[in-house]
């Protein structure tokens, strides 16, 4: 069976990129931001919540927009420098930051919560109340 010739281009390039390592390289280094851009969350996440007292949602929220924020400039800088030139495009990546996260309020707010996601919610938020009595 044989390719129609532009998919056999395609595959052509791909298997030269694969072999010289760029893909791999951009696949690893796509990891790595997002595990770098993981911990951020996780720490403005804790940070917000815990030493500023924010409610849940609006720390994981603030959380979410710096650690989005964050990939963006680690990956056009570091993950695809050669495609962005090392420039920030921001009209983009404010269309992104603007339709992405109302899309997924609308997703949420459309559909029912498990009771078991409430519970976690009512467990964590008694804790957090029990101890800043005392």
């Amino acid at each position: 069976m044989r390719l129609p010739p532009l998919l056999d281009r395609l595959f052509r390039r791909l298997v030269q990129a694969w072999r010289t390592r760029g893909v791999t390289l951009k696949a690893a280094s796509f990891a790595v931001v997002g595990v770098v851009n993981t911990f951020i969350d996780l720490g403005i996440f804790l940070a917000t919540y815990n030493l500023l007292n924010l409610p849940l949602i609006p720390a994981n929220v603030l959380a979410w927009l710096v650690a989005v924020s964050g990939s963006y400039v680690m990956n056009s800088f570091i993950t695809f420098a050669a495609e962005s030139g090392r420039q920030l495009r921001w009209r983009a990546y404010g269309a992104a930051a603007y339709v992405l996260p109302r899309r997924l309020f609308r997703w949420f707010v459309t559909r029912p919560v498990p009771e078991w996601t409430l519970e976690l919610v009512r467990k964590l938020t008694a804790r957090r109340k029990s101890t800043a009595s005392r």
